[in-house]
């Protein structure tokens, strides 16, 4: 159900954000299909403090996280200024931070599944920075609440990246222009060794875990209950 229909009067500040995220996810899905690769080449290796991938690959990023990135972005601002009547400048703040925390949330389990590759960065202080930035500083503010929905898509992240792990957690390369699948882990399922199944898997289980991390803001303060669901 639209937000008016529901009696939701948005507030500008808001309007102009979800509108922005929506044009980004839209033009990062559009430019997705017509290049025929799974990643904008940016030129750049890392995002935030820190110089882990979260969602670049060979210097790019994926189209996904693109989109994942902006969706995670508007619900985030969305939650404080809309439904919390936070300022907009710090909805604004808070929601980057957020987003970064969210990217590296995702890596930190990715990375706690492949032990030899979290060594290498657990003892760095910027990737601990990055890691609790977002969720640090509206804990700080009492933004967060979990509530039902965040519970629900925390459920589809379980269920998608642990299907990934068991299936072989296979991760993808590009070596010689060619999109190749190296396994990770000795698969306990039925090996599946498809670059679509693997990437979609990696994709969802980063939206889940992204969407969830922005469901803790979708609360309002004066009902202390999370919005109705459309």
């Amino acid at each position: 159900m639209w937000p008016k229909a529901a009696g939701i009067r948005l507030q500008k500040p808001v309007i102009l954000v979800l509108v922005a995220m929506i044009l980004v996810a839209f033009a990062s899905a559009i430019a997705w299909f017509f290049s025929k690769s799974l990643y904008l080449n940016l030129g750049i290796s890392y995002i935030g403090y820190s110089v882990i991938g979260v969602g670049f690959f060979q210097n790019g990023i994926y189209y996904s996280s693109i989109v994942t990135f902006a969706s995670t972005f508007a619900l985030t601002y969305y939650g404080i200024v809309q439904l919390q009547k936070k300022n907009p400048i710090l909805g604004l703040v808070v929601s980057f931070f957020v987003l970064l925390s969210a990217a590296y949330a995702f890596e930190f389990v990715y990375e706690w599944f492949n032990q030899e590759n979290l060594l290498l960065y657990i003892g760095q202080v910027q990737w601990w920075v990055d890691l609790v930035c977002g969720l640090g500083l509206a804990v700080l503010l009492r933004l967060i609440k979990p509530t039902r929905l965040s519970l629900v898509l925390l459920s589809g992240f379980i269920v998608t990246f642990g299907i990934w792990y068991l299936t072989g957690f296979y991760q993808i390369y590009q070596l010689g222009g060619t999109l190749k699948l190296v396994e990770i882990t000795n698969p306990i399922l039925p090996r599946e060794d498809s670059i679509i199944w693997n990437f979609t898997l990696n994709a969802l289980s980063k939206v889940f875990l992204s969407i969830t991390i922005a469901s803790l803001f979708l609360w309002n303060p004066l009902t202390s209950k999370s919005p109705k669901e459309p």
